[in-house]
């Protein structure tokens, strides 16, 4: 009974139920952390930051940090979506040659250094410079779109635009497959970040020393290339709390502690559940509010265009299609007095949170502008493109969707017809 109680509670087992469960229920939740924190970034470089707007934001960001902080890379290592991909490839390529390669330790070490360089350069260039020219063909963007449930764009079609990034991600996938954990060690951004604030976790795995041999079989099954061997504590914040140095050691010399508090499988078990959870509730919960202020956004204040000449739209309500993250979105456009007056969702095929940030912000800039060429909205740059692309159809304008390049006209037919699918009167 012992040992079937000591196989259920298995925190090797456990962990592997807690990568599916996140990679199923928020497969693209390290491309919100990213752009949340982009999001917070700019607007609080461009002195318009909004308390209440950034609100789903800012509960995403601190779950994630605070979790971080007091447990260390949990996210990284149990949760990320990206982060079980590489484990999947390495455990392919594994169970295939019965190889597992060992980068050289000074080697590995400087090559971890690469993911501070891209996270330094995506702040100075894509966040403060403003430099989009491969918006939305990241890697992660890319992994997101044909992982998540739901309807996935034509290959064909994506390939043409996102060329860029799914090459990246093809070279990703080809080094997770012989280095365990490639992209986390050397080129995710988000890992450069949590290595940092991982430092000051307050968990962390201690190792009986004065007990051990030179097997140094810690060493070689530490996903992250920690050399483990010659210390006490493991203070590195590039451990993402697999413990697979503590399955593997065959004298029982590792565990898991707080202070000089050894974590009981039970405890370590109700920990990742604990934080899987919190991960749930900060990501439906951001959702929910984000489709709050979504169900208002559209009914912006024009009273100020409406006080001036006629627009140079044709009155009526339109119907216009896209193409989003995860397949089309249809939105209706109406005009009074020449002007765009409210945008609201028919029908979208696309992931809540992705779809509902780009709306909230994008219909805000349209209708504010009267112009359909505004800006993407960070971390659902797809989304943003479907909506845009909507819009100008109704509209009957035509949109390139590579690029955001946008022919810009106040007529002229789209899909639809001239002005797009009418629903209303003249």
């Amino acid at each position: 009974m012992n040992k079937i109680r000591e196989k259920i509670i298995n925190t090797r087992s456990i962990r592997m139920l807690i990568q599916v469960a996140g990679f199923i229920a928020f497969t693209g939740l390290f491309t919100l952390i990213y752009g949340s924190l982009k999001s917070l970034y700019i607007c609080t470089m461009k002195g318009n930051f909004d308390l209440t707007a950034s609100i789903p934001q800012l509960i995403i960001i601190t779950v994630i940090f605070l979790t971080t902080i007091l447990f260390g890379r949990f996210f990284c290592g149990w949760i990320c979506a990206f982060g079980t991909l590489m484990d999947f490839l390495h455990f392919i390529s594994y169970k295939i040659t019965r190889k597992k390669i060992i980068v050289n330790h000074r080697i590995d070490n400087t090559l971890k250094y690469l993911k501070y360089v891209v996270l330094a350069m995506s702040i100075i260039f894509i966040w403060t410079l403003g430099m989009n020219l491969f918006e939305g063909s990241n890697p992660w963007d890319v992994f997101g779109t044909y992982t998540s449930l739901g309807d996935t764009p034509s290959l064909t079609e994506y390939m043409k635009s996102n060329w860029v990034g799914a090459a990246t991600l093809a070279v990703i996938m080809a080094g997770g497959l012989f280095i365990e954990r490639f992209f986390c060690r050397y080129l995710c951004p988000l890992g450069a970040l949590f290595t940092i604030l991982s430092k000051f976790r307050i968990m962390k795995i201690r190792k009986e020393k004065n007990h051990c041999g030179k097997c140094n079989i810690c060493s070689e099954s530490c996903s992250m290339g920690i050399y483990i061997n010659p210390i006490d504590i493991v203070h590195s914040g590039e451990c993402i709390n697999c413990l697979k140095c503590i399955h593997k050691c065959p004298g029982e010399n590792l565990n898991t502690s707080v202070g000089k508090k050894q974590l009981s499988k039970r405890i370590i078990t109700a920990l990742a559940v604990f934080t899987l959870l919190l991960c749930a509730a900060a990501y439906y919960g951001a959702t929910y509010i984000d489709s709050i202020q979504t169900s208002d956004s559209g009914k912006a204040n024009i009273s100020e265009l409406t006080k001036q000449s006629t627009g140079t739209y044709q009155d009526g309500t339109y119907e216009g299609t896209g193409t989003g993250f995860k397949g089309t979105t249809t939105v209706s456009v109406t005009i009074k007095n020449g002007y765009i007056t409210d945008i609201a969702t028919v029908s979208t095929n696309d992931d809540k949170p992705y779809y509902n940030r780009a709306f909230s912000s994008m219909v805000q800039q349209i209708i504010s502008t009267q112009n359909v060429g505004v800006d993407s909205v960070t971390g659902a740059t797809f989304s943003s493109n479907g909506i845009r692309n909507a819009v100008a159809d109704a509209l009957g304008q035509e949109y390139q969707n590579n690029n955001d390049q946008i022919q810009r006209g106040h007529s002229g037919p789209g899909s639809h017809g001239e002005y797009g699918k009418k629903n209303g009167t003249n």
